[in-house]
Formats: structure tokens, sequence, C-alpha cells
């Protein structure tokens, strides 16, 4: 998009800031600024950061304990103000759908494993998400990321030594995921989708 996005500390301050700029005409506004979340607690640490495809939303999350237990939050970046969106106890990584209606995000178990894949429409109340993927064996975590091209969204499931991974078509965020290549013991690999040469 038209803008470049980067963090950056502050002499004096704590925790980072998150900037967005007009390419190449740098500072630009701070969007994110970690040491006002922190007000008031002696620890704060983000999650997952990600801007939608449309450039309108900021998609964070953050954990004020230490436990590494997340509070999901969406910002207007026009107006710098969070939306009423709120979804607790989520865990690292996340993904947009390619429309910025639909946001992708992992909850752990009471063991703290990474095991579910939600799917959260912005408006709605985080009561409503829909469950996407589901981990039963308990030696495998769970993160969902976006490839480069934002065209596919990533489900991986992993242990040691063993990934599998799953698609969802970013512009169909609704359809079930598909698996790429059933899980075989001792196998790892990693997909992505690029956007051309370059």
């Amino acid at each position: 998009g038209p803008f470049v996005y980067y963090s950056r500390t502050v002499e004096g301050k704590e925790y980072e800031q998150f900037l967005r700029a007009p390419t190449e005409e740098l500072p630009g506004d701070v969007v994110l600024d970690l040491n006002e979340l922190a007000s008031g607690s002696t620890y704060a640490e983000l999650g997952v950061r990600a801007v939608s495809p449309d450039g309108r939303l900021l998609a964070y999350s953050l954990d004020l304990t230490g436990n590494e237990v997340y509070q999901l939050r969406f910002r207007d970046l026009d107006t710098g103000s969070d939306l009423p969106d709120r979804v607790e106890h989520t865990y690292y990584s996340g993904a947009w759908s390619a429309d910025a209606r639909h946001f992708f995000y992992p909850i752990h178990d009471a063991l703290y494993r990474p095991y579910q894949v939600w799917r959260h429409e912005i408006g709605t109340d985080a009561g409503t998400d829909q469950l996407v993927y589901q981990e039963d064996d308990p030696q495998y975590d769970v993160e969902v990321r976006a490839t480069r091209s934002g065209e596919w969204i990533v489900i991986t499931t992993e242990c040691r030594d063993t990934t599998e991974e799953h698609l969802v078509d970013a512009a169909k965020p609704t359809e079930s995921p598909r698996v790429v290549q059933p899980r075989r013991k001792g196998h790892e690999y990693t997909v992505d989708h690029g956007t051309g040469p370059g």
C-alpha cells in the first residue's frame, strides 16, 4: 500500500511505538504506543500486529499479565480509536481475509497449547466467532498466518519434527480449510504464495 510501517523505541520510554508513514516520508504518525497501553501495568507485551489489506484497520493483541494470554483488539488507523470488538484469551499469530472483514486467530487450551483457530467478523460480538480448525493431538501446536501475497490463510500444525499445513482462500474466508499434504512423522514443510517476480 501507500504506507511504510515500522517500530521505534523512544529514549526514556520502556516500550516501543508502532508508526505509519507515507512511503519515504518518515517519521510519520504513531498508530500504536505500547507505553500508553501499558499505563498502570507492570508488564506489557504485544502478540500479533497486522494491518488489514485495505490499510484501514490494525489488528493487535495485548498481554498485560505476562502469562501469554492476549486480548485481541482492532484499531481504526484513520481515527486512532479502537473498535468495540474485543476477543479474549487469544494466542500469537493471526491473519486477515482479503476483504478485511474477517480475522483469523488461534486460542490455547488449559495447558496453554494453541490448539484452535477461530474467525472473527469485524463489527460482531466475539461470542459469535466461528471455529475454523481444531488440533486434537496434544503433541501439536497451531498458528495462523497469511501468505506473502495475502491471497491465502495458512493454518500450521506442528510438533518437534512434523508439520501439516491447511489453506483457506483469503477471498473466501468462510470456506473450510484444505490440507496441503497430510502429516507424515518426521516430515516438515512450509508453503507460501508470492506475488510474482521481484
